[in-house]
């Protein structure tokens, strides 16, 4: 058997972990390496960084062994074949010896409460996703419970006081997109917890004593759109990662300011809509190099950003004045990891020199920039210009309400990565003489976008191409 053949005991452990999830569900990476690393199934006191790498390594050993599938070409998920997944059911119940060690139940609405188990003290993990359950009550002995996964339970409103009171292994706990506005105090006795998933909640404040969980390390609060501050956070003392992006909570000066006493703090995705508290983050390099998606949304002034190691995503939104100032450091000279750029609704925005700071940009959206001309300025670029390609690495291109883009580079670039591109242009030409003004390079790049042209919208006057 396959499973026989794993290089390592840990590779296995995470393996049989890989059967708590529905067979044929698309797990993305970085979750599962997430639950892994709480778990300690990728060794203790490693570092974030080295952790997430040997759970890459893992996933593609998996991968390799036809165990995991990869499930499209972005590379971000993997889900897992019915027949492997019965295999690793079988396995990850002691051979079918002891079947209530896992207790799964997923896309079951007729399920209103918790399921029935002989003897809870032998599930050591659970999940319990997307059923009909409104109220978890009760005081089950889950004393070797280390995973309890109760994300996508919309109608989930509510947790007793007494439900934890027998979990103090719990180590991974996921509330994600439930319909929970508050926690029992009772969670903060959780002294095992070390991930928990608020995401997509109802939630108003942060849970109640949750300075007590003093062995937390992944925090992941986005999408909680009544979740107005985080004041507090820094008596966390362990965290690694925190995550904000999307919350009502959008970061000031002073939560700058807490963040950055949390010594530990490795990963954080953010929103941000004060330019002071963005000069404030960049002001420290290792919370600015923590950063990996950042929202500036609203900025009432121009602002700077400085290049870090850390950038993965960037969304500006809403920024009526608008110049992006670009800072390098002299152990950082590019945003080397921002992948993502999306920006809109700047009205002064006129150029995005810039991005040739980014040199593994894979997606650029651009929407609602009325005074872009174009995305590459020669004359700004010359000072940067060191001979490298720009935009090579390019797969997605969306850009839309743009009413006077003129050009993305002042050459022709050849986008080899390049595979979706997206309501194109908005062109103000209203005749049907249009495209006979286009100038092509040559013949070759005219019989290739020739007949995309052919598909505008004459009312609209938008080509999708």
């Amino acid at each position: 058997m396959v499973y026989d053949d794993l290089s390592s005991a840990g590779v296995k452990s995470c393996f049989r972990y890989c059967a708590l999830f529905p067979a044929g569900s698309a797990l993305k990476k970085v979750d599962l390496i997430d639950y892994w690393i709480c778990e300690n199934l990728l060794g203790i006191n490693r570092s974030r960084q080295s952790a997430t790498e040997r759970g890459y390594a893992i996933i593609n050993e998996l991968v390799r062994t036809s165990l995991l599938r990869n499930v499209d070409d972005s590379g971000q998920y993997v889900k897992m074949h019915k027949v492997v997944h019965k295999m690793a059911s079988w396995v990850a119940t002691d051979l079918g010896k002891d079947k209530e060690k896992r207790v799964v139940h997923a896309n079951k609405a007729e399920l209103r409460q918790l399921p029935n188990v002989t003897n809870w003290r032998r599930v050591r993990r659970m999940l319990l996703m997307n059923t009909g359950i409104a109220m978890l009550s009760g005081s089950p002995d889950c004393s070797r419970l280390t995973t309890l996964l109760l994300q996508q339970n919309r109608n989930l409103v509510g947790i007793s006081g007494d439900f934890f009171m027998k979990m103090p292994n719990i180590g991974v706990l996921n509330l994600s997109s439930t319909n929970l506005k508050q926690l029992p105090k009772e969670l903060s006795d959780l002294i095992s917890l070390r991930f928990l998933d608020l995401s997509s909640t109802q939630i108003e404040t942060l849970p109640d004593g949750l300075q007590k969980l003093k062995k937390l390390l992944h925090l992941n609060l986005e999408r909680t759109s009544r979740l107005r501050s985080v004041a507090g956070i820094s008596k966390v003392p362990l965290l690694r990662v925190l995550k904000l992006r999307s919350s009502k909570c959008l970061t000031d000066v002073e939560t700058v300011k807490e963040l950055k006493s949390l010594k530990h703090l490795e990963v954080i995705t953010i929103d941000v809509s004060s330019t002071s508290a963005l000069k404030e983050l960049f002001k420290y390099n290792k919370l600015a190099n923590s950063v990996q998606r950042l929202c500036v949304v609203e900025a009432k002034r121009n602002f700077g950003l400085s290049t870090t190691d850390g950038l993965i995503d960037l969304t500006i939104r809403s920024c009526s004045t608008l110049e992006v100032q670009v800072q390098t450091s002299s152990s950082c000279l590019t945003f080397r990891y921002l992948s993502t750029v999306s920006i809109s609704s700047c009205a002064d925005l006129t150029e995005l020199t810039w991005l040739l700071f980014a040199p593994n940009l894979t997606v650029l959206k651009l929407r609602g920039l009325n005074k872009l001309q174009e995305i590459m300025n020669k004359k700004k670029a010359a000072p940067q210009l060191q001979g490298e390609a720009t935009l090579q690495k390019l797969e997605t291109l969306e850009l839309s309400d743009l009413p006077i883009l003129k050009q993305i580079y002042w050459s022709a670039l050849p986008f080899p990565c390049l595979k979706s591109i997206k309501k194109t242009f908005v062109i103000k030409y209203n005749d049907k003489n249009w495209i006979k003004r286009i100038e092509w390079k040559d013949p070759a790049t005219q019989a290739r976008f020739k007949s995309c042209c052919l598909k505008l919208v004459p009312s609209i006057g938008t080509w999708s191409g």
